[in-house]
C-alpha cells in the first residue's frame, strides 16, 4: 500500500510537520479527522495524471517539475503565500475559492509579518487584522471560484490563498519552471486534430536544476539581442572571465550571438556542476577555470578521415548536418533574442552593433519545487513545504 503525505491540520500551520500514512489508512481517516493529503505523485500514480494539451508542446513538456494530489473532506484553508514555479491547478471534485494578488504588490504584501524564508504571510486569512497589516487594505485582488472540472493558472511569484468548501475535494496541480520562450513550431497548427491527453509518465519530470535555467533567463530575457558583451554585462555573479567562459560553453553556433534554442538546449545539469558560480551556487570551479567546456550537442561536421573522393559520403554528411540545423532551429521566435544563424541573413559580425531592447510577447508568469528527492543531482534547492493548497 503506497505511503502518502498528510497535513495534520485543515487550517495550514507551517510550523507543524507532515506525517506519512498508507493510502488505505488515509481513506479510513480523512472524513472524520483533521487531516488532508498532499502527495507528490510518482511511479504508478503518474499513469493516472493526464497532461492537458496546452502543456504537451512548445517547450512546456520539457519543464514539468512535479504533480501533486490534494485530497480532503473539505474546509481546508491555506496561508497567503507565493511559489517560484508556475502552477496549473485542476479540480477533479469539490469546490475551491482562491484569492490571487499580483506580484507587483510585493512591497505591500510583505511589509508586515512575512516569513521570507518560507515565502508566506502570518496574516490570519480568516480574519485579517488591518491594524497589524495596514498596507493590505489597499491591495487589489482577484477571486477565483472552482467547481469540479475547472482549472486555474497561478503565475510564479503571485500571492495566493486557497479555501476548500465543506465537501470532499480532490485536485491535481502541475508545477513547471517558468517558460520565457514558447517554441510555437513545436506545436501542431492543425486545429482540427484533437490532441489526446497523455499521462505524466510519457513526458517525465524535468531535472530540478531546470529552475536555475529560469533564474538565469530572468536576468536575460528582456535585454535584446544576446551578443556576448550584453550577456556578460547582464549577469551579476562570478567574474567577467567566468561569465565569458560560460557564454562560450553554450554558444553552439560559435557566432557570438545566443538564440532562444541555444539558451534552452544546453545541458543544465552539467552547467551547475561546471559553472556553479554563475548560478550563485557553492562549488569548486577553480579546477575548471582553464578547461574548455561544451554544454551542448555539437553540430555534425565533416570527419577529417573521410575520403574526399567519396562524393556520396560527403553529400550524405552535408545533408545530415543541414537537416539537424533546419529541424532544430528553423522558424524560431526572434524576440527578444536573435534567430539562429540558419534562418537569419544578418552576419554575426553585424549583430555586434545591434542592441534592440525588444520586449518578449510571452506574458510573464516563474520556483523551487517542494519535497523533491532527486538525490542524483548535485544541486537542488529545497524549501519548506508548500503543500497547503
Amino acid at each position: 500500500d503506497e505511503m502518502v503525505k498528510i497535513e495534520t491540520s485543515k487550517k495550514e500551520n507551517r510550523k507543524s510537520n507532515p506525517k506519512w500514512v498508507t493510502f488505505h489508512q488515509f481513506l479510513s481517516l480523512y472524513k472524520t479527522e483533521d487531516i488532508y493529503m498532499v502527495h507528490s505523485l510518482a511511479d504508478k500514480m503518474e499513469e493516472l495524471v493526464l497532461i492537458p494539451a496546452n502543456l504537451q508542446c512548445g517547450g512546456f513538456q520539457r519543464v514539468l517539475q512535479e504533480a501533486v494530489m490534494w485530497m480532503g473532506s473539505g474546509s481546508t484553508m491555506s496561508v497567503l503565500h507565493y511559489d517560484e514555479l508556475d502552477n496549473l491547478m485542476c479540480l477533479l471534485d469539490g469546490q475551491k475559492d482562491i484569492v490571487l494578488i499580483d506580484k507587483v504588490y510585493k512591497q505591500e504584501v510583505e511589509a508586515d509579518g512575512f516569513i521570507h524564508s518560507g515565502k508566506y504571510s502570518l496574516v490570519n486569512v480568516a480574519k485579517v487584522d488591518l491594524l497589524k497589516y495596514p498596507l493590505l487594505a489597499n491591495v487589489p485582488w482577484h477571486e477565483v471560484h472552482l467547481d469540479k472540472g475547472d482549472c486555474v493558472f497561478i503565475p510564479k511569484g503571485w500571492y495566493h490563498q486557497v479555501n476548500s468548501k465543506k465537501y470532499r475535494h480532490l485536485a491535481i496541480n502541475l508545477w513547471f519552471s517558468h517558460l520565457f520562450w514558447f517554441n510555437s513550431p513545436n506545436c501542431s497548427t492543425d486545429h482540427k486534430t484533437h490532441r489526446p491527453l497523455e499521462p505524466v509518465s510519457k513526458f517525465r519530470f524535468a531535472t530540478p536544476n531546470e529552475v536555475y535555467r529560469s533564474k538565469l533567463l530572468e536576468k536575460l530575457h528582456d535585454k535584446g539581442i544576446m551578443i556576448k558583451d550584453v550577456f556578460v554585462e547582464s549577469l551579476d555573479t562570478s567574474t567577467e572571465e567566468r561569465r565569458s567562459q560560460f557564454f562560450e560553453a553554450i554558444d553552439r553556433f560559435k557566432d557570438s550571438v545566443l538564440s532562444w534554442s541555444e539558451m534552452y538546449e544546453f545541458d543544465i545539469d552539467a552547467a551547475v556542476v561546471k559553472f556553479p558560480d554563475i548560478f550563485g551556487l557553492p562549488g569548486n570551479f577553480l579546477a575548471n577555470a582553464k578547461e574548455k567546456i561544451i554544454l551542448y550537442d555539437p553540430i555534425p561536421t565533416f570527419d577529417d578521415d573521410l575520403n574526399d573522393d567519396d562524393d556520396d559520403s560527403l553529400d550524405k554528411l552535408q545533408g545530415h548536418r543541414e537537416d539537424v540545423l533546419l529541424n532544430d532551429h528553423a522558424n524560431l521566435d526572434s524576440v527578444p533574442m536573435t534567430d539562429d544563424p540558419v534562418v537569419t541573413d544578418t552576419p554575426a559580425e553585424e549583430n555586434e552593433g545591434i542592441h534592440h531592447n525588444r520586449q518578449s510577447d510571452v506574458s510573464e508568469i516563474n520556483n523551487i519545487p517542494n519535497d523533491h528527492e532527486h538525490t542524483k543531482y548535485l544541486y537542488h534547492s529545497h524549501t519548506e513545504s508548500e503543500d497547503h493548497e
